[in-house]
């Protein structure tokens, strides 16, 4: 009997992990920072809380866990729902989509890989041959 209660318990004290203390949605920059902060501990919960609706059950493992210090800044708003953030922690620097909805700014995964993408097609069409 014991042995079942503490099994038990372990279980029910494994499944709380974690959890972000960083939710706020008003800004792209601080949906992002939700986004990432939630990675950082591993709050699949509020990852999931932090992406766009249609994107919520896709949303794979996001781990952050290894960024050290960063900054978000906005890069750009496209016609008032949708803008793009850089996230820069040293030399890297990563674009994240964001998109309002209902009110709140959310990540688009979606979104964010296609302006990787794009990224990388502007640094490939830039270097030299």
């Amino acid at each position: 009997m014991r042995r079942s209660i503490m099994i038990l318990s372990c279980l029910a004290l494994s499944a709380c992990g974690p959890k972000s203390n960083f939710h706020d949605y008003t800004t792209p920059e601080r949906a992002a920072r939700s986004f990432i902060e939630a990675g950082r501990v591993g709050d699949t919960s509020s990852v999931r809380q932090s992406v766009v609706a249609a994107e919520r059950e896709s949303c794979g493992n996001v781990d952050y866990k290894d960024l050290g210090e960063y900054s978000i800044t906005l890069d750009r708003l496209i016609e008032g729902e949708r803008a793009v953030v850089i996230m820069a922690s040293g030399k890297l620097q990563t674009p994240l989509a964001c998109r309002m909805e209902q009110g709140e700014w959310k990540v688009s995964i979606r979104g964010t890989l296609e302006c990787m993408q794009k990224q990388m097609e502007d640094l490939m069409a830039s270097a030299p041959r």
